[in-house]
């Protein structure tokens, strides 16, 4: 499943890609937008039940809603309907988004903390604009720079600006490289450890390049082995 908060229509929607979604499975599943209050505290939005399609794979947006700006998630809740009486509830939940008004639009982008988001450009001087006070630039040529580096859990973000005004057109993730950060981080865990095994646990079906990963076999010079067993 891929949970997301997009922009949609005139408002915005909570968004699930599903495989596995069986008529006969026993489950029914519901999708949510859901508004974070900065005490924690989740409001409702919009609702959308998702019936199990031919093949049990699809995608479902929920109605757009037009939104106050602020930290938005989806949600997916599976509800039992074969008789049995689960102990909890099963849900998941997306990352957290940053929903921002962008005059008759909005821009979602992954939530950061106040401190620590990124800053729009300054408009440069000179900047051309119609009679309406809008920028008239074509945006002929962009360039793009990473805004939130990736973690092995999460994609770096990219800011898409043009050359000309500066203005920001597209936040995008950067594919795979949550899976380079992932691999970082496995080859300074193999190469600090200070016994003579290195336990790696990830969700990931991964086969590691010995090459790429591990050092030749045989003993480092601080005298343990950092090869890379499986």
């Amino acid at each position: 499943m891929d949970l997301s908060v997009i922009p949609s229509g005139s408002g915005v929607s909570a968004k699930c890609e599903f495989e596995g979604y069986e008529p006969d499975g026993g489950y029914s599943m519901e999708l949510y937008l859901n508004r974070v209050h900065e005490d924690g505290a989740v409001a409702e939005i919009a609702l959308k039940g998702i019936f199990a399609p031919d093949g049990g794979a699809g995608m479902e947006i929920t109605e757009d809603k037009q939104v106050e700006p602020g930290v938005y998630k989806a949600t997916l809740v599976l509800d039992r309907t074969d008789g049995g009486m689960p102990a909890v509830d099963n849900f998941r939940n997306s990352p957290l988004y940053d929903v921002i008004r962008n005059g008759d639009s909005y821009m979602v982008l992954p939530h950061q903390e106040p401190d620590h988001r990124p800053e729009r450009p300054q408009e440069p001087a000179g900047e051309e604009r119609d009679d309406s006070g809008q920028c008239s630039c074509r945006h002929s040529t962009v360039s793009y720079r990473i805004v939130e580096k990736a973690n092995p859990e999460k994609d770096a973000v990219q800011a898409g600006e043009c050359d000309n005004c500066g203005e920001v057109l597209s936040y995008s993730f950067v594919p795979n490289s949550a899976y380079a950060a992932f691999l970082e981080a496995v080859i300074q865990t193999i190469q600090e450890t200070q016994s003579g095994e290195a336990v790696i646990e990830t969700e990931r079906w991964i086969s590691f390049n010995r090459n790429g990963i591990g050092r030749d076999s045989g003993e480092a010079s601080d005298g343990v082995d950092h090869s890379l067993s499986i």
